[in-house]
């Protein structure tokens, strides 16, 4: 309950008084609504892919960390246990932060910096967002979907199927920890397996169903005249970027001290 909270304070209340102060109207920024029945499940379905191969790209990487003798897993302690376990993991976990986070960053940060180009936008909100994550076996994950969460939420002027994939995409891990507790260990690799494959053959489907790829695969240039390596110097040059960057790197350094 704790966790909810925090979230909800620290995805929301900080974010918008920023950007109010910079006379924002967050109506402005985050689009609601509902994308068409044609787009959303091919994008739905992409995402949701995208979400899958970060998962199986981060698991490798930390195989490969581990045989150096680096393991910078996560304890993120015993999940509570029974029905209402369930109802607080699945509120903690699926819902406040497919709907808080989505809400800072695909629409509060991404949808302040399209001005200066979707590009731009994008990277720079996925970057947060992996940042935002504080330890090693996250920020890598986050970053890979922040990218495709960024990009789908500009292609739907949305951020109700970002909000969709990240809920779902962490709905998975709360089935596996309560309705596949009780089976082994290598049972649960194979149907894990098996679930991201499966996902992944879903996006390249989808694909077939997006029409028009060429101008879907292009993103809206900057209104600014300044060159990409600018932008990024300007942003990150930035005081409040710098010690938000760096209190992010204490927090995942501290995971390999602890």
């Amino acid at each position: 309950m704790a966790q909810i909270a925090l979230s909800v304070l620290f995805f929301t209340v900080p974010f918008i008084i920023i950007f109010k102060s910079f006379g924002e109207r967050i109506g402005d920024l985050i689009s609601f609504k509902i994308p068409k029945k044609s787009a959303a499940l091919p994008l739905f379905f992409l995402g949701a892919a995208f979400c899958a191969f970060a998962n199986v790209a981060t698991s490798k990487a930390g195989s490969i960390f581990e045989s150096f003798g680096i393991n910078y897993n996560v304890d993120f302690g015993k999940s509570p246990d029974g029905f209402f376990g369930f109802c607080l993991a699945f509120l903690s976990t699926v819902v406040v932060p497919a709907l808080v986070e989505e809400f800072a960053l695909r629409g509060i940060v991404l949808g302040s910096l399209r001005k200066f180009g979707d590009g731009f936008a994008i990277l720079v909100s996925a970057i947060i967002f992996g940042l935002m994550h504080g330890n090693f076996e996250q920020i890598p994950f986050a970053f890979i979907i922040g990218i495709i969460l960024g990009f789908i939420a500009v292609k739907s002027d949305s951020i109700l199927i970002p909000m969709a994939i990240h809920g779902f995409n962490n709905f998975i891990s709360v089935a596996f920890t309560y309705f596949f507790g009780s089976v082994s260990q290598s049972a649960q690799n194979v149907i894990y397996s098996l679930l991201l494959t499966a996902l992944m053959l879903a996006g390249i489907v989808s694909l077939l169903f997006i029409k028009d790829q060429k101008e879907f695969f292009s993103l809206k240039p900057a209104d600014t005249e300044s060159k990409f390596s600018k932008k990024m110097k300007w942003f990150f040059s930035a005081p409040t970027i710098i010690i938000f960057i760096v209190i992010s790197i204490f927090e995942s350094v501290r995971y390999f001290v602890l």
